[in-house]
């Protein structure tokens, strides 16, 4: 029999951080557990060559509490006997049901599996636990995948998209393919970059392309390639901001495709030196964004805002008990607030505004902006307090960021190119709900002291109020 090892390294303490209880999920500790879920990852890779498992870390938790939880992995494996055989990163997610569903979903898993082309590895049950280990190719809610999976099928889409490059003048490789995943949530969407050649046929020129390909489930609005094409149409001639251009859509797969975009993401930036001409490109380029008044995209309530931040703040509180009076009481202080905010300023807004989705370039280009899932119109200062609590989070994950300072800057900058006062109790209303949302995201990713940085963000905002 093939064998399969999880390699050794430094045990990681077991410390009540990890330690999570949900009495209708008895499987909610095991699949949080790395070091249990890399030897189940080594019992799916049995039959399919020897594979050692060198390290497993999770990417991402979505938590029902008394329903579900699932955690998407990302593990490096060396397939073969020997440690000279080439590393590869394979992405899974393991998912805990409540024992009412275990069953079912174990009969879907199977059903999909019929389908599975040969040498790839299968969902894996955990009945003891009653939890399932999926790769991720096995995701079905994400139609697509099978598509991106195949690097022929990808050229061929790629074809359809690049209309400027037809298939009878240039030729793109799907030898020189890579794929590289660049962000997963299972069973809702998944983010890849296509590396590969452009080969003119007659002259032999040869470009590089990279291209970003966004797999959604069904749930996702497929009106996303009419908000991108409109959005990069809005700011075509604009010299502050720019979008990636989108390249197609294909609504029965769900795939949407992207031309990668140049620079370096804000958050890199961050603590560095004097930022005040980069904080400057991002307020001049959000400025410009809050004015689009052609691009089509739903109109969302600041009410409708709230109660997302609310639910989700509410089911850390459902998670971690301490937590759970606090996180109530901002609530309660949020919805008090609320009913005296003074009018608020409606444009276009990004949703989910944050140094990460910010590329900038050389002070003269137009800075980039990233991931529209979340557009709409509305309140526009809510992108203001987005990003200001996301100052908050990263100060209080130990980067070096003077968060009173970097958030003046920003604001003064911003309200000297959109010719807006900002209210400074719309801002810290909206600073305040955006960092109730962000206070479960230490545990979404399952960093070390999850429970003591939840705590952190929560005392902070209530500070706030």
């Amino acid at each position: 029999m093939s064998k399969s090892t999880v390699s050794q390294r430094t045990a990681r303490q077991n410390s009540a951080d990890y330690q999570l209880m949900d009495a209708a999920l008895k499987g909610l500790p095991a699949i949080l557990d790395t070091h249990r879920v890399e030897r189940a990852l080594c019992e799916a890779y049995v039959g399919n060559g020897a594979v050692s498992v060198e390290s497993a870390e999770i990417a991402y938790i979505r938590y029902k509490p008394a329903t579900s939880c699932l955690a998407a992995y990302r593990a490096t494996v060396r397939r073969g006997p020997s440690a000279d055989e080439a590393a590869n990163t394979v992405w899974f997610y393991v998912k805990a049901y409540h024992e009412d569903a275990f069953a079912d979903a174990v009969s879907k898993a199977t059903a999909r599996d019929r389908h599975e082309r040969t040498g790839h590895w299968r969902a894996l049950p955990l009945p003891d636990v009653n939890s399932v280990l999926y790769p991720i190719e096995s995701d079905t809610e994400l139609k697509g995948l099978p598509t991106v999976f195949d690097a022929r099928k990808v050229v061929r889409v790629i074809h359809a998209a690049l209309r400027e490059h037809p298939r009878d003048t240039w030729r793109i490789s799907d030898r020189k393919l890579r794929l590289t995943v660049v962000r997963y949530k299972p069973e809702k969407r998944a983010v890849f970059r296509a590396d590969t050649r452009l080969v003119n046929r007659e002259s032999g020129d040869r470009r590089n392309l990279g291209i970003y390909i966004r797999v959604y489930s069904e749930a996702h609005d497929p009106r996303i390639l009419e908000l991108m094409r409109g959005l990069h149409r809005s700011v075509a001639a604009s010299p502050d901001v720019r979008i990636a251009e989108p390249l197609l859509y294909d609504n029965d797969k769900r795939i949407l495709m992207v031309r990668e975009a140049s620079g370096t993401p804000c958050s890199e930036l961050l603590g560095q030196g004097d930022q005040g001409e980069s904080l400057a490109q991002v307020a001049r380029a959000l400025a410009v964004f809050h004015r689009l008044d052609k691009v089509p995209a739903d109109n969302r309530s600041a009410a409708e805002m709230l109660s997302i931040a609310t639910a989700t703040g509410r089911n850390l509180g459902r998670l971690v008990t301490e937590l759970h009076d606090p996180i109530e009481r901002i609530a309660s202080r949020l919805q008090a607030l609320f009913g005296d905010l003074p009018a608020a300023p409606q444009g276009l807004v990004h949703g989910d505004l944050h140094p990460g989705q910010i590329l900038l370039g050389e002070p003269s280009e137009p800075v980039t902006l990233l991931d529209f899932d979340r557009t709409c119109r509305g309140d526009s200062v809510f992108d203001i307090g987005n990003f200001i609590a996301h100052l908050h989070l990263a100060s209080l994950q130990e980067k070096k960021i003077d968060v009173q300072t970097t958030a003046a800057k920003f604001q003064a900058a911003y309200e000297s190119a959109s010719g807006r006062t900002i209210d400074p109790r719309l801002r810290q209303f909206w600073v305040a709900t955006a960092l109730l949302q962000l206070a479960i995201s230490p545990f979404r990713v399952l960093r070390p002291n999850w429970r003591r940085e939840c705590r952190a963000i929560v005392e902070r905002c209530g500070e706030l109020l």
